[in-house]
């Protein structure tokens, strides 16, 4: 099926290790989510104390997602934070950018920066 989403999941460093599990055994690759974060002006050293991805998804594989997801415990506003950007006419990449950025800077996180263990 078409990727008609491009969706941003969002869990805590304690819920990655078995939400990546989770995506491994349905096929997603070992580590779906996997990209740290961490708190907005941390100083060098800082670990990474969130992690997150970017998918371009059917909504069947985002419902299936979700789904595996609350099989961990982790529910959208509860363990889980998610955007979810229709792509379906074509992605406007700047705008996803802005709106993936927004959703980072509510949260109170940033990109772990280099240097951050």
């Amino acid at each position: 099926m078409k990727p008609n989403l491009r969706v941003f999941y969002v869990v805590a460093a304690g819920d990655a290790e078995a939400a990546n599990r989770l995506c491994e055994e349905a096929g997603y690759g070992p580590r779906a989510i996997s990209a740290p974060l961490c708190p907005v002006g941390s100083p060098e050293g800082t670990p990474a104390t969130h992690f997150w991805c970017s998918w371009a998804m059917s909504s069947e594989t985002e419902a299936a997602v979700v789904g595996l997801l609350s099989g961990v415990g982790l529910q959208v506003g509860a363990g889980l934070a998610r955007l979810v950007v229709d792509i379906s006419g074509g992605e406007d990449v700047a705008a996803t950018a802005q709106q993936s950025a927004a959703l980072l800077a509510g949260l109170g996180l940033q990109r772990w920066v280099k240097g951050l263990v």
